[in-house]
């Protein structure tokens, strides 16, 4: 089957395949939420932040992969929605002082 646009949709196609895909980065934003904190990107409260916007993508990934029905798609797709702008916006947030490299720039302006 084929979208409106003529595209052919995974979810369409080959929904299993679809719902294994979604489960696995969903479960690679989970350890990479973890992860900013300790590489200093950002504070421990983004860990908290992250794996709660992260773990409800996980949520409906799984959910999406169990069963995979036109609801659990389309909950899986809603909530896709709004999970880049909240982890982004939460990485902003939350990033740690280190990471604002104005004075860097202001630095190479003076020496160059």
């Amino acid at each position: 089957t084929q979208s409106t646009w003529g595209y052919k949709m995974m979810a369409l196609t080959e929904p299993a395949r679809a719902a294994a895909v979604a489960l696995r980065h969903s479960g690679a934003l989970l350890a990479m939420g973890l992860a900013a904190p300790v590489l200093g990107v950002a504070t421990p409260m983004f860990a908290l932040v992250g794996t709660a916007t992260n773990g409800a993508l996980a949520y409906h990934s799984y959910l999406f992969a169990r069963a995979q029905t036109n609801a659990t798609a389309r909950q899986l797709f809603r909530t896709s929605l709004w999970h880049l702008p909240a982890v982004l916006a939460a990485m902003l947030l939350f990033k740690t002082a280190g990471d604002d490299d104005s004075d860097g720039a202001k630095a190479k302006r003076k020496t160059g």
